[in-house]
């Protein structure tokens, strides 16, 4: 007879038996509680001492009418005497567990029954793991643990194997001190995490004078909370929602942007829908046929710059097309690659699992340029043509993928007000826990001591260093900014992947206007983004904000990135925006010289919280660096847009901060915690 089958005999003959006092009963003068479903390997149990205890205590599952330890099925843990009263144990719970049956505790000396929980629903199907002594607290967010670093991480929290971590003294560990070094999206998202698992000692360093790091919006007029504002955003501008294909009702909701929808959910219930910190999303115009459509040149007759629609209805406008076979081969398979529905549905659908599929099929193992030309066979000449700039070469297809689902979105939205209203309505959540204006020098970890410590300085020139000293901390700044500060030694991987994870530039030209011009000329402009090839130009975008409004308005004359914004670098302020001017007034015309009010520029390379615009992985670094990121290494956690899947976008940032306090509170062996926050910021809109 199995110990399975012998615990169901005694479950079933436990109506027969009395057993003194019930379980959960009050009497006890322990109080034992799970408040999470038992559906995964590991679960935290909650202790209430309603009375004082010299003895030792041992905890064991078992029949709920079980009149001693030897009658349990497993044993779950331990608590020792002394004044430090466990919170909390971390049951590993066996895949043969049966249902229905309790936690109990018993005195170490005699065997009294001490306490017992209420009969508990243990799930069937739990996955199997080996059973082994560790001497170790934390639970690592590696392949041992079940957490696959390579996608769908939050699954693994599910998955996790049993690891042995002493009883946990909650109080001793909402004391720990944490330091968040950065107050952008990922830093702000961090604090915001923990304050929701009522873990309230942490503060944030941040080296500038604001809050949001790369989401900057720069106001012309007015400001975030006034109704008379005139902006451009100068980071990231917009969130794609869903993709509608043409002459179906086929839509494809882009879910991963959610967490951005979400987070302002919350924000705005929390701080009560107030006026001035309320987040509400508009339509933002992506795509409009009426903007101006200006290559290599090419006018109409009377002299004019063509529409895209005109573009499109005439080829005419358009510069020659590459005819050569052997290129439309080519791109033809890269769309065959990344660019069907059923590829696109995968990444948009749940990305993480998008990422671990094109991980695990190799795309990060070579560049574009080996795909174009080894392996598709193409000439030098066709892939340096299907690649399309310097730098895909060095590129993995992921960037491509994930660029091709996003821009293929026909619903987006933006911030009214503009961006800046995210970040401000964190304002209340991290009130009097910023502390500006402190640019770190050093970051030094004591294994002695088991601490942190961040050191800046009043001035550049100063000897004296002030210091904060923390238990862990969360760096939330980028690599680029980090690359400046002394730091101690990390394991190979994860310093190299600091040291060279690749990065781009990006610059915005943002021009004011004494009107809204463009939206007065035939056709009207009333919002959209195009693009041109006049050197350094790139992109331009019309506002989605306002529209058809009276006074002045605000255009978005250029945004580069890449090779183009390196360039635009060596250009002074006025030299770039004159430039921009220059480019502007060939395709507008005179009316751009007659109405220009002012410009501003932001060029991130040359900012000097940020030197640098967003994480562009080169080939490789995805699959090697990624995991490196779970790892918990002299009591730092990195997190921002650089350690996530995707880059460029609010949601990265977000889901870095997610991946960051779960590993946080795994570490501590919380796993409550750990699930609350993967199952309200990932689980409610991607399957789990």
């Amino acid at each position: 007879m199995t110990k399975s089958t012998l615990f169901s005999i005694l479950l079933a003959a436990a109506s027969s038996i009395t057993a003194s006092p019930a379980p959960g009963s009050s009497t006890h003068p322990i109080g034992l509680e799970v408040r999470t479903p038992i559906d995964t390997g590991l679960v935290n149990v909650h202790l209430t001492r309603r009375a004082p205890l010299k003895d030792g205590v041992e905890y064991t599952y078992g029949s709920c009418s079980a009149f001693s330890f030897r009658d349990s099925h497993h044993f779950v843990s331990s608590t020792p005497p002394g004044d430090v009263v466990a919170d909390r144990l971390l049951w590993k719970v066996p895949e043969d567990a049966p249902p229905g049956g309790c936690i109990s505790a018993w005195a170490v000396n005699g065997g009294a029954l001490l306490g017992r929980s209420l009969p508990l629903d243990v799930r069937a199907g739990l996955k199997k793991r080996k059973l082994a002594k560790r001497g170790i607290n934390p639970i690592k967010m590696d392949n041992s643990s079940g957490i696959d670093t390579s996608g769908p991480w939050f699954d693994g929290v599910r998955l996790l194997e049993d690891r042995e971590v002493p009883p946990i003294v909650i109080e001793e560990l909402k004391k720990k001190k944490i330091g968040i070094l950065g107050a952008g999206m990922s830093g702000l998202m961090t604090g915001l995490l923990l304050d929701s698992q009522g873990f309230h000692n942490w503060e944030i360093t941040e080296a500038s004078k604001r809050l949001g790091g790369r989401v900057h919006t720069q106001y012309f007029a007015g400001g975030p909370t006034t109704d008379d504002y005139q902006y451009q955003e100068m980071g990231p501008m917009r969130f794609p929602r869903s993709i509608k294909y043409a002459g179906t009702n086929e839509t494809l909701i882009i879910r991963d942007h959610h967490i951005v929808f979400q987070l302002a959910d919350y924000l705005n219930y929390k701080n009560k829908n107030e006026t001035d910190l309320v987040v509400k999303f508009i339509k933002w115009i992506q795509t409009n046929p009426n903007t101006r459509s200006y290559f290599q040149g090419i006018r109409k007759p009377d002299g004019s710059v063509p529409t895209l629609a005109e573009t499109q209805a005439d080829p005419s406008l358009n510069p020659a097309p590459i005819t050569d076979p052997s290129y439309q081969e080519v791109e033809e398979k890269v769309l065959e690659l990344l660019g069907t529905k059923e590829r696109m549905a995968e990444l948009a659908n749940n990305v993480y699992k998008a990422h671990k599929k094109t991980i695990d099929e190799g795309w990060d193992d070579f560049s574009e340029f080996e795909y174009i030309h080894t392996l598709l066979g193409a000439s030098l000449n066709v892939t340096d043509l299907a690649l399309g700039s310097a730098e895909a070469i060095s590129q993995s297809f992921w960037n491509d993928y994930m660029d091709n689902v996003y821009f293929s979105a026909t619903d987006w939205v933006t911030i009214d007000h503009g961006l800046d209203r995210l970040p401000l309505a964190f304002g209340p959540t991290v009130k009097d826990r910023v502390n500006f204006g402190r640019r770190v020098d050093k970051i030094d970890y004591s294994k002695s001591e088991n601490k942190v410590k961040f050191s800046w300085r009043k001035d550049f020139r100063d000897k004296d260093y002030l210091t904060a000293e923390y238990d862990y901390a969360f760096v939330a700044a980028p690599f680029s900014i980090v690359r400046k500060i002394r730091v101690p030694k990390f394991s190979s991987v994860l310093g190299r992947a600091i040291n060279r994870l690749g990065y781009t530039s990006a610059c915005k030209i943002a021009v004011q206007f004494k009107t809204r011009f463009w939206e007065h000329l035939n056709p009207p402009i009333l919002g959209g983004c195009t693009t041109t090839d006049i050197p350094l130009i790139q992109r331009y975008c019309y506002p989605s904000y306002n529209l058809n409004g009276t006074g002045p308005g605000v255009l978005l004359a250029s945004y580069n990135f890449a090779g183009d914004a390196d360039r635009s670098v060596s250009f002074t302020d006025d030299e770039h925006i004159e430039h921009v001017l220059a480019a502007m007034e060939e395709i507008h015309g005179p009316v751009v010289r007659q109405q220009y009010m002012r410009a501003e520029r932001k060029c991130w390379a040359l900012d000097a919280f940020e030197a640098a615009s967003w994480a562009e992985p080169h080939v490789g670094q995805h699959k090697l660096y990624i995991p490196s990121y779970f790892n918990v290494e002299n009591n730092i956690i990195f997190v921002g847009e650089h350690t996530s899947y995707t880059h460029a976008w609010i949601a990265s940032a977000l889901e870095s901060a997610v991946r960051g306090t779960v590993q946080l509170f795994l570490e501590w062996g919380l796993v409550d915690e750990a699930k609350s926050i993967t199952e309200t910021w990932m689980g409610r809109w991607i399957t789990v």
